[in-house]
């Protein structure tokens, strides 16, 4: 059987749409099994999606507010950039 090994990151959004935390799993760093109170934990597979959403955080922080659309499979993302990504 042939298996694909898929990189997989978490983001970790607050309730209020601050991103709390943004990491790739590892062995190291797995999914944690419970996020943290008021936060809402998305792990995602789609590598340039995960990358524009950190280059977005880095460039405008606290201007920034997240939003999982789980229907969509989507993060979306309101205030200095509106913008969606998909998250597989």
């Amino acid at each position: 059987m042939f298996k694909v090994n898929m990189t997989q990151y978490v983001l970790e959004i607050r309730d209020d749409g601050w991103l709390e935390c943004s990491f790739t799993v590892t062995e190291e760093s797995p999914v944690p099994e419970t996020p943290p109170t008021g936060c809402t934990q998305v792990v995602m597979t789609n590598t340039d999606s995960y990358n524009a959403i950190v280059a977005a955080y880095d460039q405008y922080t606290t201007q920034l507010i997240f939003s999982y659309d789980e229907p969509g499979e989507k993060i979306d993302c309101a205030g200095a950039i509106t913008d969606s990504w998909p998250i597989n």
